[in-house]
């Protein structure tokens, strides 16, 4: 199953991440906050958060533009 992870700053300017189903169902949150976000981002590693790049975009087909 795949899930998504979010890193988002709290009211209070800490802090935490969420792990949830595709269908945005909330599977687990960090049970803390933390003062910066590479201590945000160790937590989540520790609770099997693993990063994965981007997607480079593919490029549009000649045949999709309109020619005069």
């Amino acid at each position: 199953m795949k899930t998504v992870w979010r890193f988002y700053a709290d009211e209070a300017g800490r802090w935490r991440w969420e792990e949830s189903k595709a269908d945005k169902t909330l599977l687990r949150q960090s049970g803390s906050s933390f003062p910066c976000y590479e201590e945000c981002m160790n937590d989540a590693k520790r609770a099997g958060y693993e990063y994965e790049a981007s997607q480079p975009a593919s490029p549009r087909s000649m045949s999709t533009r309109s020619r005069n």
